[in-house]
């Protein structure tokens, strides 16, 4: 797929490398959580809590929604997250939700601004700087490059 056709150009090409490496990183990230590698000893309530992190109204409601689900002060959840989980709530929550905007972005035809929303991201240069944090390409780019690998 990544050396394609020669039609291809060498920035194209490079922007699937780029793609590529990071839908990588974020497998991994999401394996080692899913699978309870940095989180088999974390107490049940923050493994519930991360666990309603797939769930679209929590991530809409963000940090207030995520620190009412575990139950403690902010203080405590963001201490047992740094230990199990080696994050704070915000980057947790962050993280879900741009796994959350990555499926819109395949699966519907929702606008960038709409996406945004439904992850909960009030400010779409911010979901813009996010989204190119954690996976390497802006949110635009990532659908346009997915779409030509599933064509």
């Amino acid at each position: 797929m990544l050396t394609g056709s020669a039609e291809r150009s060498e920035q194209h090409k490079l922007r699937q490398k780029e793609l590529l490496k990071s839908l990588l990183q974020l497998i991994l990230l999401d394996n080692m959580l899913t699978e309870g590698r940095l989180s088999k000893d974390a107490p049940l309530w923050l493994q519930q809590a991360i666990g309603a992190l797939r769930r679209p109204d929590i991530l809409q409601g963000g940090l207030k929604s995520f620190i009412y689900l575990c139950g403690h002060s902010q203080e405590h959840v963001t201490r047992q997250t740094r230990r199990y989980y080696h994050q704070t709530p915000s980057e947790l929550i962050n993280y879900y939700r741009i796994q959350y905007s990555q499926e819109l972005l395949l699966n519907t035809d929702l606008s960038i601004l709409e996406v945004s929303m439904c992850s909960g991201y009030e400010s779409v240069s911010y979901f813009n700087r996010i989204f190119l944090q954690y996976t390497g390409v802006s949110p635009r780019t990532y659908r346009n490059s997915m779409k030509l690998i599933y064509q």
